[in-house]
């Protein structure tokens, strides 16, 4: 036979439930972070890569150099930022980024479906990053953590 369950143990349950839910949550925003912040060093690593190809390759652009080589150490500083103010530097860096797409298809519009996968990649992450950060500083709130500073709430994520 089934023994009844009091009422207290039925809230004690459906609170374990939600606790569960809630770490399930935060691990899963915590992840998604970390993926926006590895896409802000690729972006960072490959626009130095871009900016030694034209200015050591065939084209010998030293103007490269200095915008791309400087976008790419930009893009690499806010990876860093990101671990004290990801939400920020993730704003920065998908509003940057796209200027740069759509400055570039001004000067040559068959940029725009070149590398079309990396860059919907790299927008996808940044985004994604977005959106967990806003959902994590909202479950940590929700937490009643409200005594550490907004840096602070991201310290563990490091």
């Amino acid at each position: 036979m089934r023994e009844e369950r009091s009422p207290e143990e039925i809230q004690n349950s459906i609170d374990a439930a939600k606790r569960a839910t809630a770490k399930t949550k935060i691990a899963n925003e915590k992840k998604a972070i970390k993926s926006g912040r590895n896409a802000l060093l690729v972006l960072g690593i490959l626009q130095i890569i871009l900016a030694l190809y034209y200015y050591y390759g065939p084209y010998n652009l030293v103007e490269s150099l200095y915008i791309d080589g400087g976008l790419g150490l930009f893009f690499i500083a806010l990876y860093f930022y990101a671990a004290t103010n990801p939400r920020i530097s993730f704003i920065v860096a998908i509003s940057l980024y796209l200027m740069t797409i759509i400055f570039v298809a001004f000067v040559d519009p068959t940029t725009l479906y070149k590398g079309i996968i990396l860059k919907a990649a790299i927008i996808y992450y940044l985004y994604t990053g977005i959106k967990a950060t806003k959902n994590y500083v909202q479950q940590q709130t929700d937490e009643n953590i409200l005594d550490q500073s907004y840096s602070d709430t991201f310290e563990e994520i490091r």
